[in-house]
């Protein structure tokens, strides 16, 4: 979980719109998708931890993306909040 929401983190706070407004660079992308991919493969064959069943790990890393979107909606709401701007959120 840690590393699927260190990864998010990553694109929520590199925007300051949607997190999803601009497309992030190729280098960024594939970090991003080999340490999620490692971690899922080591969580699940049990390298170095007690090993996780398949679903277990993709519901937690669709939980933590899950988080990511409200957080966004949460990040969009502070910033307009803080310029003044209402709470109209696009």
């Amino acid at each position: 979980m840690l590393v699927f929401t260190g990864q998010f983190t990553v694109y929520l706070v590199r925007e300051r719109r949607r997190m999803w407004s601009s497309l992030p660079s190729l280098p960024l992308l594939l970090s991003s998708v080999g340490a999620i991919t490692f971690t899922c493969l080591i969580s699940i064959l049990g390298i170095l931890v007690t090993p996780l069943p398949p679903p277990i790990v993709l519901g937690v890393l669709g939980l933590s993306f899950g988080f990511n979107i409200i957080f966004d909606q949460i990040k969009l709401v502070t910033l307009r909040l803080s310029r003044g701007g209402g709470t109209s959120v696009s």
